[in-house]
């Protein structure tokens, strides 16, 4: 007990002596040591890696190391950094096994082989630059800002449970092995961005980039954005409820629908229908955005029938266009049997006594319109154009629904 709490009492003291340097300095990118101190110490207090000599079974641990500035560590052998802050640092030719726990890393890039694993710290504005990494793990940690540079992955990366903050970049990254090569996300949280650039994969190699194995939960409302440059799209598994395209401002329709047709194409190849339909409906879109005249079709095509996906949108359509004109008719009924176009079956207006008969007989002139195969020109007069362009109007949209009712039947 008297142990744990002389633990708990010196994580406490490194930490303000942390702060209290950092309040001397007047660089406004410190980093904030009363939120690091506390993240700290919860999750070093679970764990029992300080030893009283540092050293057991060969390994070297290193605890509570704050530097600031930038160096070259030579460590001992299987290094292990633990409850320690690194700013601006050169990290190179560490053995393997080597392991940062609990720990800060800001600004720093690495550029080192074989490192074991890195859990429970927060790296902000880091990347991993010109290494072959074989099974790495990341490990309930924070990801500010990171980035896999011009990296080889020779087995596995595993992010587990991590927290990943603002962007994720994979820039020029290649895979070794068949079938062996991955990047695992297991429960981790993504961030808003995620690029994917250059990749140098072979084309008969099999990558396993799988997205989906992340906590997506709330990124239906708020969708991850994902961006791909002259990278082979057909490598990431990922699906399109939870994530959306994202495109740079330089880049030209045609490679946007270049882009579409590969992502199209990977969800095809993976059974994945939802989400071809929901990347379909984007890419059409985005076709009809490319001219200011097209604009108004995108407007159209999603209402009417979401671009073929919703063909049972036409019943509603239909009996929404008869809730708008049976009551035009209602208003004119007699004017428009009489005098524009005549149905030998509606009675005269004088004849009908009360209202609901008014209504019905309104109804049944505007139905007998709207699904009519042919008008009878022989009934049709032309003198008043407003209200025969009223009679043609029903019409031709009576027309257009039975057609696509028609299409909706045939495709069941």
């Amino acid at each position: 007990m008297a142990i744990h709490s002389f633990r708990r009492l010196s994580q406490v003291l490194l930490s303000l002596t942390m702060l209290c340097s950092c309040r001397r300095s007047d660089r406004s990118d410190r980093f904030n040591f009363l939120s690091y101190a506390e993240f700290s110490k919860q999750k070093l207090l679970k764990t029992d890696y300080i030893k009283a000599d540092h050293r057991t079974e060969g390994i070297t641990y290193y605890p509570n190391y704050y530097i600031d500035e930038p160096v070259y560590i030579e460590s001992g052998q299987n290094p292990i950094f633990v409850n320690c802050y690194f700013k601006n640092l050169s990290l190179s030719f560490l053995p393997k096994r080597s392991e940062f726990i609990a720990s800060v890393i800001q600004s720093s890039q690495f550029n080192f082989d074989y490192i074991s694993s890195i859990r429970h710290s927060i790296l902000k504005n880091c990347s991993i630059y010109k290494t072959s990494i074989d099974n790495f793990w990341f490990e309930t940690d924070r990801l500010i800002n990171f980035q896999l540079d011009n990296c080889v992955i020779i087995n596995t990366i595993f992010f587990k449970e991590c927290k990943f903050e603002n962007t994720l970049t994979f820039e020029d990254i290649s895979f070794t092995r068949e079938g062996k090569s991955r990047i695992d996300f297991e429960r981790s949280k993504l961030p808003d961005t995620i690029s994917f650039i250059t990749n140098r994969l072979y084309q008969d190699t099999y990558v396993n980039l799988d997205l989906t194995t992340a906590d997506l939960s709330g990124r239906e409302e708020k969708p991850i954005l994902v961006s791909f440059k002259n990278f082979d799209i057909s490598k990431v598994k990922f699906d399109y409820k939870h994530f959306k395209l994202l495109f740079s401002d330089t880049i030209s329709q045609d490679e946007k629908e270049s882009l579409y047709e590969a992502l199209l194409n990977n969800f095809r190849s993976r059974g994945q229908l939802e989400s071809y339909q929901l990347a379909d409906i984007d890419y059409r879109t985005v076709k009809l955005r490319e001219h200011w005249y097209t604009h108004p079709l995108i407007w159209l095509n999603l209402s009417w029938w979401n671009y073929g996906y919703s063909k049972s949108y036409i019943f509603l359509w239909t009996a929404l266009f008869l809730l708008i004109f049976t009551p035009v008719t209602y208003k004119k009924l007699g004017y428009l049997n009489d005098e524009v176009y005549t149905m030998a079956n509606i009675p005269k207006v004088n004849d009908i006594h009360r209202k609901a008969d008014l209504w019905w007989y309104s109804f049944i002139y505007t139905t007998s319109i709207f699904f009519k195969i042919t008008l009878k020109m022989e009934n049709l007069k032309f003198t008043d154009k407003r209200w025969t362009a009223y009679i043609i109007l029903v019409y031709t949209l009576g027309v257009v629904c039975l057609a696509y009712m028609a299409n909706f039947v045939l495709q069941k």
